[in-house]
Formats: C-alpha cells, sequence, structure tokens
C-alpha cells in the first residue's frame, strides 16, 4: 500500500509564524520602533507562542508520545522544562535589554546557554529508536510473574 503524506499543520503554522515574525522585525526597526516596550512585549508573545506550539501542541497532534517508553517520556518532560527556563531567559533579555541601566538582562542570556546543553541532550534521549531488544525487554519482565529453575535439585 502507498504511505499517505499527511500535511503537518503545527510545523506550516510555525512556518507562517516565523515569516510574520521576521517581517514585524524588520518592519518595526525600518519605522525605529524597536526601542519602544510594545514592540518587545509583541515579540516576547510571539516567540512563546512558538515555544508552545512547537513544543507542546506538535507532539501532542501528531502522536509523537506513541510506542515511547516511560524513560523516553520523562526525558521529553525534562526537556519541556529545561526549553521553557531557557526561553524565558532569552524573553528577559530580549524584553529588556538597553530599557534599563543596569545589566541583569544579561543573566537571561546565562540562563539560555546553561540550559541549551543538556535540553538538547534529553530531546535527543526522547527521539532515540529504542533497539528491538529495548522495546520488547520490559514486555518481558512483566509477563514473569516469578522464576522456576528446571535445574534445582
Amino acid at each position: 500500500m502507498a504511505k499517505k503524506n499527511k500535511i503537518n499543520i503545527c510545523a506550516v503554522i510555525g512556518l507562517f509564524m516565523i515569516v510574520a515574525g521576521i517581517i514585524y522585525v524588520i518592519v518595526c526597526t525600518a519605522l525605529r520602533l524597536q526601542n519602544r516596550w510594545l514592540f518587545r512585549i509583541i515579540f516576547a508573545a510571539w516567540v512563546a507562542l512558538y515555544m508552545i506550539l512547537t513544543d507542546f501542541i506538535e507532539p501532542v497532534v501528531t502522536d509523537r508520545f506513541r510506542r515511547k517508553k516511560e524513560k523516553q517520556v520523562k526525558a521529553y518532560y525534562k526537556y519541556a522544562v529545561l526549553d521553557i527556563v531557557g526561553m524565558a531567559g532569552l524573553l528577559w533579555f530580549v524584553v529588556m535589554a538597553g530599557m534599563l541601566d543596569d545589566y541583569t538582562h544579561y543573566a537571561g542570556i546565562a540562563i539560555f546557554i546553561a540550559c541549551y546543553v543538556p535540553k538538547n541532550i534529553f530531546f535527543k534521549k526522547f527521539n532515540t529508536r529504542l533497539s528491538y531488544y529495548e522495546r520488547y525487554q520490559e514486555d518481558e519482565d512483566d509477563e514473569d510473574d516469578f522464576d522456576i529453575d528446571i535445574f534445582e535439585k
């Protein structure tokens, strides 16, 4: 049978969001609005919505949790928490950069960088394809309620 090609609606929406975000930044920069609070808050909200779409809605819609083991799902939850914390730091930097006389907004970049590597490690653990042995090892262990040694004397 031929495999049906399904359109990933979340990827299409995400692509349109990226294009619209780039256009928004270019227009606001051309009009010299990039230093205003409203620009920064709208941009931060736009990035947050994109993150929610790609990190939380898309895996559910595309059924990416099907046939995943418990440790893979736990790795996804760790990835999601680190992604939220890292993105919050990045958004803090974007919103506060150049607005205040102090430089505490650089802590947002530090938070983003600190979360980046472990976040990607957990995402790779979530996406790894399990070997045949790993896929069926847990199922076989559940069936063995007790052990019988046939060579016992």
